[in-house]
This record gives structure tokens, sequence and C-alpha cells, in this order.
């Protein structure tokens, strides 16, 4: 079987999410694995499949840690909001 990406090339693995056929090349060069880096490279489609999930992870997690600091600022300046100078005559300022 002749490697996806050098068609002059034999292929020597598979891409471990695919199956298309890799060269050396392109085994060894590979951005991707599987098991967490240690496992079957990935071929270039399935490497970039992968890497826009993990940013589609990061950007959702980023937006619930924007929410997050959000809430914490509003909890946090509506006492001084509802309350305001009489907090600062209490404490002794």
């Amino acid at each position: 079987m002749k490697c996806i990406n050098h068609p002059n090339e034999e292929s020597v693995v598979t891409c471990g999410h695919c199956g298309v056929a890799l060269c050396r090349e392109c085994e060894q060069n590979a951005l991707f694995r599987t098991n967490n880096g240690n496992g079957q490279a990935l071929c270039k489609r399935c490497s970039l499949q992968s890497a826009q999930e993990i940013v589609a992870y990061d950007e959702k997690w980023l937006k619930k840690r924007e929410i997050k600091i959000g809430l914490m600022a509003v909890l946090l300046i509506l006492p001084v909001i509802i309350e305001g100078p009489a907090i600062f005559s209490r404490v002794g300022y």
C-alpha cells in the first residue's frame, strides 16, 4: 500500500483514527498520536480534527471561566452599590 501523502513511498503504518496509509516520514513527523502522544500516528486530516477539538474545548472552558469571574465581580461589588458609603462608616474608615 502507498502513502497517502507520498504516492511513491510504501506505507509502514496506518492512521490511528481513519486507517489511511502513512510512510515512515509521515509517521515520524506526525503532529498528533493516539494515547496522549504515545500511540499510533495520525494523518494530517485527523491531526487537524484533533487540534480543532482541543481548541473547541479550551474555548468552552474559557467562556465558563469568564462567566464565573463576571459573577464574582458582581457579588463583590453589589454590597457596595446597595449600602454605599454606609459600609465604610461602620468599619471605621
